[in-house]
């Protein structure tokens, strides 16, 4: 995995809690969690607005790569963990054993779980 020094934080408000994560470990982990069953519902935008080429508009496309903070609903979250739990039951999978064989990928994966079992999340982009 290449380390970029920009970053996903995901934030759940409600309960406090920011996982922060690079790029390649966010979209792998995402990946992961597709290919053990999570069907992406799509996310939403807090307010129903965002910047798109210089003005406001309501057009989104619910996109997980946002940086300005699209909500994940608790539904989607949960399902996230429920592929990811799956993913884990699967440790003869070369690509869990991957994960879990690297200290930073085992901690953003268990900390991703730990947030989308809380519910409903918002994810911002933090290009350094």
């Amino acid at each position: 995995m290449a380390h970029y020094f920009s970053s996903y934080d995901l934030i759940n408000e409600k309960e406090d809690l920011d996982v922060d994560m690079y790029p390649d470990y966010y979209n792998w982990l995402l990946g992961l969690a597709e290919k053990y069953g999570w069907k992406p519902a799509g996310t939403t935008v807090k307010y129903g607005l965002r910047w798109k080429h210089g003005r406001l508009t309501s057009e989104w496309d619910g996109s997980y790569h946002s940086d300005f903070g699209a909500v994940v609903s608790e539904a989607d979250a949960h399902a996230i963990a429920q592929a990811l739990d799956r993913a884990k039951r699967h440790n003869e999978d070369a690509e869990i054993q991957e994960i879990m064989n690297d200290e930073y990928g085992r901690g953003r994966l268990e900390e991703l779980q730990k947030l989308c079992r809380l519910g409903e999340f918002q994810i911002y982009y933090t290009p350094i």
